[in-house]
């Protein structure tokens, strides 16, 4: 089983806020989990564009946000 960090976000449909997972694998990959509000950059870089699904409101998102150099946030966005 290959290890992986996990970045944790909010759904952002405004009666939902289930908790959504997506896995990186670059970096060290040592199991850590980040909130979307504080991703080392390499770990952010990696996810930008993934997709990530909500179970409870049966919507999907794309995780979207600034490439810089330091620690960001990245959000999720509704897909059409």
């Amino acid at each position: 089983m290959g290890m992986f960090d996990t970045v944790t976000f909010t759904c952002p449909t405004s009666l939902c806020k289930t908790e959504i997972h997506v896995q990186s694998k670059a970096g060290q990959c040592l199991l850590d989990n980040y909130s979307s509000f504080s991703v080392p950059v390499e770990i952010a870089n990696d996810i930008f564009g993934d997709i990530a699904y909500c179970p409870a409101c049966k919507l999907s998102f794309k995780v979207v946000g600034p490439k810089t150099q330091h620690t960001v946030s990245v959000f999720l966005e509704p897909l059409r």
